[in-house]
């Protein structure tokens, strides 16, 4: 019998690379195919995600790393370590639920971006505050009082 948390990190995984599908089908329609973002925004709220910090820093202070463009700062979210790039060499990866890692780009008031180096999804944060954060707290504590125990998400 397989290790189900073996399992768990499969079906993950597989639901990452659902949220990449679904971020490119977006992206091919120019915006307008609304189902598309609802999934997109479902499966990022749903789907622990990889985020990267500084290196070494200490646990009890860990340093996010930003992308800048336009002046803009993003914290850049991936949905596979491949998709990571050259970042992954100088940083420290970690898979975060959005409940987690979404308070810590809205503390630092900073955008973030999706798979920033190919099919990419833009979340600033009156999205981030407004929408996605309500959906993320209802869901795990729906999640929290129906699947306790489960580990599949």
């Amino acid at each position: 019998m397989e290790n189900s948390s073996d399992n768990s990190m499969q079906v993950q995984q597989i639901a990452r690379d659902n949220l990449k599908e679904h971020i490119k089908r977006y992206n091919l329609s120019k915006g307008n195919d609304q189902k598309a973002l609802q999934d997109v925004l479902d499966y990022i709220g749903k789907t622990p995600l990889f985020l990267a910090f500084a290196k070494g820093v200490a646990n009890g202070n860990p340093q996010v790393i930003t992308l800048t463009t336009g002046g803009t700062v993003f914290v850049p979210i991936f949905t596979s370590l491949e998709e990571c790039g050259k970042i992954a060499e100088n940083a420290d990866i970690t898979l975060m639920k959005a409940s987690d890692y979404l308070p810590i780009i809205l503390e630092l008031n900073h955008h973030a971006v999706v798979n920033p180096f190919g099919d990419y999804f833009l979340l600033w944060p009156e999205l981030m505050r407004e929408h996605m954060l309500p959906f993320i707290k209802e869901y795990d504590a729906f999640a929290a009082e129906n699947f306790a125990g489960s580990t599949i998400c």
